[in-house]
């Protein structure tokens, strides 16, 4: 992947595996301040320091989703009407058929 910051990505993804860990909790202003602390990246720590009082699926696509699909130079295009629902993104470039998310 050429142009791609590796490390930045891989903060990213452990990023995502700490908040995926964390199954439902209370979000107590001590526990935001635990995980925050665990977490590589400022939009990481963005998404849960913002989690108690917005929408957590505009969140994670604004902080989480959005930045990474950029950073790897994709491109999509967010919240598509697919059938009767819908996905996040649409993935256009990158893949032989579009890959939605």
């Amino acid at each position: 992947m050429v142009g791609v910051n590796k490390k930045l990505l891989k903060d990213y993804l452990d990023d995502l595996r700490v908040l995926s860990s964390l199954g439902a909790v209370e979000l107590t202003s001590a526990f935001v301040q635990e995980i925050s602390e665990q977490l590589k990246t400022q939009n990481a720590r963005k998404y849960i320091e913002s989690i108690g009082f917005a929408k957590p699926e505009f969140l994670l696509s604004e902080f989480l989703f959005s930045p990474i699909l950029e950073h790897l130079g994709l491109e999509w295009v967010p919240e598509i009407k697919l059938g009767s629902g819908w996905v996040d993104f649409v993935v256009k470039s990158g893949a032989t058929n579009p890959v939605a998310i």
